[in-house]
Protein backbone atom coordinates (compact mmCIF):
# COMPACT_ATOMS: atom_id res chain seq x y z
CA UNK A 1 0.00 0.00 0.00
CA UNK A 2 2.56 2.21 1.01
CA UNK A 3 4.66 1.94 -2.45
CA UNK A 4 1.56 2.42 -4.53
CA UNK A 5 1.06 5.32 -2.68
CA UNK A 6 4.43 6.36 -2.91
CA UNK A 7 3.94 5.77 -6.91
CA UNK A 8 0.85 8.00 -6.26
CA UNK A 9 2.49 10.75 -5.11
CA UNK A 10 5.56 10.63 -7.16
CA UNK A 11 3.33 10.52 -10.63
CA UNK A 12 2.26 14.53 -9.17
CA UNK A 13 5.58 15.41 -8.72
CA UNK A 14 7.32 13.88 -11.61
CA UNK A 15 9.72 11.42 -9.92
CA UNK A 16 10.46 8.19 -10.20
CA UNK A 17 9.16 6.10 -6.74
CA UNK A 18 12.23 4.05 -6.59
CA UNK A 19 13.97 7.06 -6.05
CA UNK A 20 12.18 8.11 -3.19
CA UNK A 21 12.93 4.59 -1.42
CA UNK A 22 16.55 4.80 -2.21
CA UNK A 23 17.27 8.55 -0.90
CA UNK A 24 15.40 7.81 2.60
CA UNK A 25 17.29 4.38 2.79
CA UNK A 26 20.65 6.12 1.86
CA UNK A 27 20.91 8.82 4.59
CA UNK A 28 23.92 8.67 6.30
CA UNK A 29 24.25 8.40 9.98
CA UNK A 30 26.54 11.50 10.18
CA UNK A 31 23.90 13.68 8.37
CA UNK A 32 21.34 12.61 10.51
CA UNK A 33 22.93 13.54 13.69
CA UNK A 34 24.25 16.88 12.04
CA UNK A 35 20.69 17.83 11.78
CA UNK A 36 19.75 16.66 15.16
CA UNK A 37 22.27 18.58 17.13
CA UNK A 38 21.42 21.65 14.93
CA UNK A 39 17.98 21.02 15.57
CA UNK A 40 18.31 20.33 19.23
CA UNK A 41 20.07 23.81 19.44
CA UNK A 42 18.01 25.75 16.77
CA UNK A 43 20.38 26.59 14.30
CA UNK A 44 19.21 24.50 11.60
CA UNK A 45 17.75 26.39 8.50
CA UNK A 46 14.55 26.37 6.65
CA UNK A 47 16.22 24.60 3.52
CA UNK A 48 17.72 21.61 5.66
CA UNK A 49 14.72 21.20 7.55
CA UNK A 50 12.16 20.43 4.94
CA UNK A 51 15.20 18.60 2.83
CA UNK A 52 15.25 16.56 6.29
CA UNK A 53 11.24 15.79 5.68
CA UNK A 54 11.71 14.96 2.54
CA UNK A 55 14.69 12.57 2.59
CA UNK A 56 14.89 11.36 6.07
CA UNK A 57 12.96 8.16 7.98
CA UNK A 58 11.24 9.57 10.81
CA UNK A 59 12.46 6.42 12.74
CA UNK A 60 15.99 7.41 12.47
CA UNK A 61 15.65 10.91 13.51
CA UNK A 62 13.84 9.61 16.65
CA UNK A 63 16.21 7.17 17.32
CA UNK A 64 19.15 9.59 17.10
CA UNK A 65 17.12 12.52 19.01
CA UNK A 66 17.01 9.86 21.82
CA UNK A 67 20.33 9.20 22.40
CA UNK A 68 21.63 12.30 21.69
CA UNK A 69 18.58 13.64 24.70
CA UNK A 70 20.37 10.55 26.95
CA UNK A 71 23.69 11.79 26.14
CA UNK A 72 23.59 15.60 27.12
CA UNK A 73 21.12 14.47 30.48
CA UNK A 74 23.59 12.66 31.81
CA UNK A 75 26.91 14.60 30.57
CA UNK A 76 24.56 17.44 32.81
CA UNK A 77 24.36 14.84 35.34
CA UNK A 78 28.42 14.13 35.37
CA UNK A 79 29.00 18.24 35.32
CA UNK A 80 26.86 18.73 38.16
CA UNK A 81 27.53 15.45 40.70
CA UNK A 82 31.43 16.97 39.28
CA UNK A 83 31.33 20.88 40.62
CA UNK A 84 29.12 19.49 43.98
CA UNK A 85 32.54 16.59 44.54
CA UNK A 86 34.37 19.32 44.34
CA UNK A 87 32.28 22.15 46.38
CA UNK A 88 32.93 20.06 49.42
Amino acid sequence: MLEKLGFQLSRMRGINASNIYASKSNRGIWRTLSSVIAAFFGVQSEKNRVQDFESGSALQFIIVGLIAVIVFVLSLVWVVTLVLDSAQ
